[in-house]
């Protein structure tokens, strides 16, 4: 099966705000690949864990907490994998202390590698409009590069994706959009790249980002090739 998106959702909290911090409901199907982004101020609130409706064991994705270089806000990405779907969804993020202005968003992907989906994982930090991420380089043709950005701004402002990235939304509680979502799938391996968003309004804006593999990517055309070879072998009599 090819990768695709079939639901993206988003929540968040105003301010003064309190968790858990809900996404609205979706329609989830098992065995589908789930990943959260999450904004959140800094200097108080910390996540103790993500859950769902169905109870889905969600892990953070090491390497993707950034923190902006004014210390205000911060964003990071959690998965679950091979997910239990359900009809109703709701993304929890669970925590201690006031998440003023915080924003989660979740991306539910099918035909991602069940076992071991999560390649890549870099983020990138800018005192201007656009923030670009690290270069990185995929292990696979066939991924999915998922990406949140968020600015130092309390008044909300909105975001715009990367040239040739499907743009997922302004993200964030009503009245206060104050992160954007993006992604983008691709059919080759991808050599030293970026991933980038601009923001509306100039604010110290980061951004986190992390790839994931298509099911059956990887190390499967090998055993494919000896086990025909293996029937071939068998049927010649040698």
């Amino acid at each position: 099966m090819a990768l695709s998106v079939p639901h993206f959702t988003f929540g968040g909290s105003f301010t003064p705000g309190a968790f858990p911090l809900t996404t609205t409901a979706i329609s989830t199907t098992t065995g589908n690949l789930s990943v959260v982004g999450i904004r959140l101020n800094d200097g108080g609130p910390a996540i103790t864990s993500v859950t769902d409706t169905a109870g889905n064991t969600f892990n953070p994705i090491a390497g993707s907490f950034i923190r902006d270089n004014s210390s205000n806000n911060n964003t990071q990405l959690y998965y679950a994998i091979n997910i239990t779907g359900n009809a109703s969804n709701v993304v929890s993020v669970n925590g201690t202390g006031t998440p003023s202005f915080s924003a989660v968003c979740a991306w539910e992907i099918a035909g991602a590698d069940r076992s071991s989906p999560l390649d890549q994982v870099v983020t990138g930090d800018s005192a201007t409009t656009t923030v670009t991420s690290s270069p990185f380089t995929t292990t696979s043709a066939n991924e999915i590069i998922c990406a949140i950005g968020t600015g130092n701004n309390g008044g909300g402002q909105t975001f715009a994706a990367q040239s040739g990235y499907t743009f997922d939304g302004n993200v964030g509680p009503a009245g206060n959009l104050n992160s954007g979502a993006e992604h983008l799938i691709v059919s080759s391996i991808q050599t030293g790249v970026t991933t980038s968003m601009t923001a509306s309004t100039t604010a110290p804006t980061v951004i986190s980002v992390a790839t994931f593999k298509q099911a059956g990517s990887g190390g499967g055309s090998q055993v494919n090739w000896v086990n025909r070879h293996r029937r071939f072998v068998n049927k010649r009599g040698y």
